[in-house]
């Protein structure tokens, strides 16, 4: 993805994609009403275009955390956050046999109880 494309140059661009766009479009619906299209010519104009610059911010943020480098990056204008969080494995053990406890708890119960 190229970003250094000047404003005129992506005009250009999508007048020459939609002015073909455009000549598919004439050419499928003559195509329906006539057996043969001996000379088509299109001639695709954009009339009172204007362009607006829009910014959007982006917050970088940067940690190390054990030796390892991780970037977060945070949403200006809704607030979506996009990177890798550090996770321990010691954590996510510990919860999985937490869950694994209370739900092994309720069904001692429930079979002790009720059945």
């Amino acid at each position: 993805l190229e970003t250094n494309i000047s404003i005129h140059d992506t005009v250009k661009e999508l007048l020459r994609t939609e002015s073909k766009s455009i000549e598919n479009n004439i050419r499928q619906k003559l195509k329906s009403k006539y057996d043969e299209i001996v000379n088509l010519n299109c001639h695709t104009r954009i009339r009172r275009a204007t362009f607006n610059y829009t910014y959007f911010p982006i917050f970088v943020n940067h940690f190390t955390y054990k030796n390892k480098n991780y970037k977060c990056y945070i949403s200006g204008t809704d607030g979506q956050i996009v990177g890798k969080t550090p996770r321990s494995a010691d954590k996510i053990c510990s919860l999985l046999l937490g869950i694994g406890a209370v739900i092994g708890l309720i069904a001692y119960l429930i079979f002790k109880f009720v059945i």
